[in-house]
């Protein structure tokens, strides 16, 4: 059978006045999904008004909610307003932090700057303090060596303090004893020491004859610091008037030709110069040393000193005229 299109208008007018069949209709072009939609959709408006409801009830809620909130946010805005002030102040304070941070910052640049060169100058000390560590050990060491020789030492000072003692004694008995020998030597020293002096003037008048000198007096000793052994005033052949002084010793060194000269000079010479004066023996003098033996070191002092040397074969230094003014 050809279905056109009148056809289906007279399907569509029977199908409005057979609801049966608008029913079957319905069921076999619309899928599941839309013919359950009526009934979906009647839920939905169910739905709808329950959160009309709902949304009423929400509306009185947050009306109220409302109230609360605007409450609450005066009272935020002066806590804010609060805190802004709390702010402008931790701001300053900040600012001031921030200027202290950088100075802070600053300073220990220049604190770690410092403890740098610090620990340069510890590197620097620990080297020296075990360089004297080291020192110190060897000081140490030699501490207890020379504690040892010290000890040594001590012991030997000892030694020698009692060795000393031994001495003392021992000196002491012997100045007893030449005390003693001096007492019994004493007669023949002067015998002695008269028996040179006598040489001396024995030998000494016929030297100077021999020159041309002639004795004014007899020769004699004078005592004056010390004794002046032999002194005779002469006239040399132009006539002009010595004192002619001689020392006598048994054997004649240097020693007592130097000591002969000190004796007319240096500090003593004005003193005994002025006991001379006081003797009546005034210069210029003519000064002799005799000895019984001469040595050759007191001929080189004659020479050097201006004193005549006089031994047993005759006169060996020729002396110089000699007056305070030399």
């Amino acid at each position: 059978m050809q279905f056109d299109e009148n056809t289906f208008r007279q399907f569509i007018h029977l199908a409005r006045q057979r609801p049966e069949w608008r029913e079957e209709l319905r069921r076999v072009i619309l899928t599941e999904e839309l013919l359950g939609l009526p009934e979906r959709l009647a839920r939905i408006e169910d739905a709808i008004e329950r959160l009309v409801e709902v949304q009423v009830r929400a509306e009185e809620r947050h009306a109220a909610s409302q109230a609360r909130t605007e409450q609450r946010l005066g009272e935020l805005a002066a806590a804010q307003a609060r805190t802004e002030q709390r702010l402008e102040r931790l701001e300053t304070v900040v600012e001031t932090l921030a200027q202290a941070q950088a100075r802070t910052e600053q300073r220990l640049e220049e604190l770690a700057a410092a403890q740098a060169r610090t620990e340069q100058r510890l590197e620097r000390l620990e080297t020296v303090v075990e360089t004297l560590a080291q020192a110190q050990a060897r000081t140490e060491q030699r501490l207890e060596r020379l504690e040892t020789v010290v000890e040594t030492l001590a012991q030997a000072q000892a030694r020698i303090e009692q060795r000393l003692e031994e001495l003392t004694a021992a000196q002491v008995r012997t100045e007893q004893r030449l005390h003693e020998l001096n007492q019994k030597m004493s007669p023949m020293i002067e015998i002695f020491g008269t028996h040179a002096e006598r040489e001396g003037r024995l030998r000494l008048v016929p030297v100077l004859e021999t020159k041309g000198y002639r004795p004014e007096g007899p020769p004699r000793p004078i005592a004056v610091d010390g004794e002046v052994d032999v002194a005779v005033p002469v006239r040399d052949p132009a006539g002009q008037e010595f004192w002619v002084l001689l020392e006598a010793k048994a054997r004649l060194h240097r020693g007592d030709v130097a000591g002969w000269h000190r004796r007319f000079t240096r500090d003593r010479g004005p003193e005994f110069l002025a006991r001379l004066e006081a003797a009546g023996v005034s210069p210029p003098f003519l000064r002799y040393a005799y000895g019984l033996q001469v040595y050759d070191d007191a001929t080189a002092a004659g020479v050097e000193f201006g004193v005549g040397i006089l031994a047993d074969d005759g006169e060996r230094v020729a002396p110089r005229p000699w007056s305070p003014a030399q």
